[in-house]
């Protein structure tokens, strides 16, 4: 009898941990990220949450969501995507193409319009189009690279959830 309800018991818990896995719910991604507060000058923190996350070609990138905050109010809130050099090359200037829940398209300014620190680097805008991006939202942001090569990147919601936290910070 005892032996009957326990292999019954681990017949179902073996299911279930079956399931948390095919959900996901233990996937360990490496978008897991340390939210940093660096301070710059006196009055000038910035807060950053910086993950590496892979395209849908397997490639990967360096995403550092950054919000600077200067005498006690927010200066700037910027996304920076960093690809491996000499292998991707930014178009300047080009808006970062982002997509919530697969309907709705906003666009984030070019920061290096005028000039970029190097090729394999953009920078954009995320100040206004922050607030349409839900803690829930399915994002999908697509990098301008040359050569008409577009190349698209899901941010996860833990990453999502991140961003949200580092914005919360004063």
């Amino acid at each position: 009898m005892i032996r009957k309800v326990l292999s019954k018991f681990l017949l179902l818990s073996g299911l279930i941990l079956l399931t948390l896995i095919y959900q996901g719910s233990f996937n360990l991604n490496q978008a897991n990220a340390l939210i940093r507060e660096i301070e710059e000058a006196p009055n000038q923190i910035v807060y950053q949450a910086k993950h590496t996350l892979k395209d849908q070609t397997n490639q990967s990138w360096q995403v550092v969501f950054y919000k600077r905050v200067k005498s006690g109010k927010v200066d700037s809130i910027n996304l920076r995507l960093v690809g491996f050099p000499g292998s991707v090359e930014f178009v300047h200037p080009q808006p970062l193409k982002i997509s919530v829940h697969l309907d709705k398209v906003l666009m984030a300014a070019d920061n290096f319009a005028e000039k970029s620190p190097a090729s394999n680097v953009g920078e954009y805008n995320l100040k206004k189009v922050l607030p349409e991006l839900k803690k829930n939202a399915s994002v999908l942001i697509f990098l301008p690279l040359t050569d008409n090569h577009q190349v698209k990147i899901k941010i996860p919601l833990p990453v999502l959830l991140e961003w949200q936290d580092v914005m919360s910070r004063n």
